[in-house]
């Protein structure tokens, strides 16, 4: 049985919205142009594992995607429906509660306007520029295990979030506990990492076996990190950091204090 993909990106960032990094030696990160490239790539990667039948691209730029007519081939080819949804976000609130706000957006977005997602009683959800080298064994394992909405989370302070960057969850299960819902936690808390939002208004969730759980294979993401600005691998191995950069470790640090959970 093939899977649904919801991919999201944002192809020309709002530069101003964005803290620079000392990280950063060029504005190749803010270059939509090689951004493009890079979503271009992850989709095709998609297309071609024919582990899915319907893949959603949804970005919040509203950038014209050039190349789009050459993926909606691979995909004829390879007998994938392959939607494209593109909106302005709301860039003020971007640039005031940061790239959760953005990212909780393009969720949302999706899960009410892609007529594929509405075809289907479940998705997986992948950040746009991040290729999971072992997607295909999730699957595998995932699609024999009774529980069709799963979350990776890690332990020590990691617990204290969940990756966004990789989940599986139902249309039903979206709707009832994250739907509108992360945004305006985002809003009223000004928690800026949406790792730790997720945490917060799904840790009950997790700990019920029955509707949701955690994912039995650590993913293997390599990825253009967004928020570190620089090409790298990131492997996470033993659980130990399942949702990436030390962010939002020292933000885990602040939820648990500031919440008391």
């Amino acid at each position: 049985m093939k899977e649904t993909l919801l991919l999201t990106g944002t192809i020309k960032p709002n530069n101003n919205g964005i803290q620079r990094s000392t990280v950063l030696s060029n504005d190749k990160y803010f270059d939509p142009e090689y951004r493009l490239g890079e979503y271009f790539s992850t989709i095709q990667y998609y297309i071609n594992t024919q582990l899915f039948d319907k893949i959603i691209f949804c970005e919040n730029s509203n950038y014209h995607f050039n190349n789009w007519a050459l993926l909606e081939q691979l995909a004829y080819d390879k007998g994938v429906q392959l939607e494209l949804l593109q909106f302005y976000g709301d860039e003020i609130s971007i640039k005031k509660y940061g790239y959760a706000y953005g990212e909780a957006e393009i969720f949302d977005y999706a899960f009410k306007n892609s007529q594929l997602l509405q075809q289907t009683t479940s998705w997986y959800k992948v950040t746009g520029r991040y290729i999971i080298k072992n997607i295909d064994q999730i699957i595998n394992y995932h699609q024999k295990w009774s529980i069709t909405t799963f979350f990776y989370k890690g332990w020590g302070l990691a617990q204290f979030g969940v990756t966004t960057a990789f989940f599986k969850t139902t249309q039903a299960f979206y709707e009832e506990h994250l739907y509108k819902k992360a945004v305006k936690y985002i809003k009223d808390t000004n928690t800026r990492f949406l790792e730790s939002v997720f945490y917060l208004l799904l840790k009950d969730c997790l700990l019920n076996q029955r509707t949701s759980g955690k994912t039995k294979i650590v993913p293997i993401y390599h990825f253009f990190s967004g928020k570190k600005a620089k090409i790298e691998v990131y492997k996470a191995r033993l659980g130990l950091l399942g949702f990436g950069p030390i962010a939002s470790i020292l933000e885990s640090i602040r939820v648990a204090i500031g919440y008391k959970i």
